[in-house]
Order: C-alpha cells, then structure tokens, then sequence
C-alpha cells in the first residue's frame, strides 16, 4: 500500500492507536529509503574565511578587507544587529557594498584607513 493512502486513512481516524502510528511510520520511512525521498536539511552555516570574503567582494566589483569583515561577525558571534543569526555571508558582503555606496559613493572599507573614496585608492 502507499503511505499516502494508508496515512489518509489512519488520520480519518481521530485517535490513532500507538501501533498503528508505528505502522505509518515504519512505512514512510521505508517508503523515503526506497525512493531516495529524503527531509531536507538545514544547511549548517560556515564562517568564511577572510580570502573567501575577498575573492567574493571582488566578483561583485567590490573592495572589503576579508580579516576586517570576518572579525566584525567573529566578535558579534555571527549575528545581524537584530540578534538574527547569519545564514548566508555573502548577502552580508553585498549589504555592505549598498551601504557604503549609499553612504560615500563609491568606497573601500579597510581596516588600517577606514574609509575612503576609491578614487583615492586607486591613484595610489
């Protein structure tokens, strides 16, 4: 029978025994072991590393330093200001490029200078 059908069934009943919630049980699992269905998972977040935060930053044609970045989350645990943990740190990089583009133009974030006009970098 099709786990489907035969869970219809059990839950047209309004109080299941225990055996026959093992039963329904023991058949979905058979059923996704069969077929290869599987629950999905939540993927576990990664910190990157500062050369990753970089490498990123530069394919979106933007300049971070990766050690400035990785201990700014490392210090706030990896979480936003909201207290919301980091599931993805590439949004945080391109959030960071917003910003500072709304802010200053375009800038460079850096750890040894601050701020400053890409422009300015870029003459040096």
């Amino acid at each position: 029978m099709i786990p489907e059908k035969r869970l219809k069934e059990i839950k047209k009943k309004l109080d299941p025994t225990p055996a026959e919630v093992l039963e329904i049980s023991t058949e979905l699992l058979s059923f996704r072991n069969k077929y290869g269905v599987s629950r999905k998972r939540k993927a576990e977040f990664t910190p990157p590393t500062p050369q990753e935060v970089e490498k990123y930053a530069q394919s979106i044609d933007f300049k971070v330093d990766g050690e400035y970045f990785v201990d700014y989350y490392t210090a706030r645990g990896w979480e936003y200001k909201a207290g919301q943990k980091m599931k993805c740190w590439k949004g945080a990089v391109r959030t960071w490029k917003k910003n500072h583009n709304k802010r200053n133009g375009h800038t460079v974030m850096d750890r040894n200078w601050g701020e400053r006009s890409l422009t300015d970098v870029l003459s040096k």
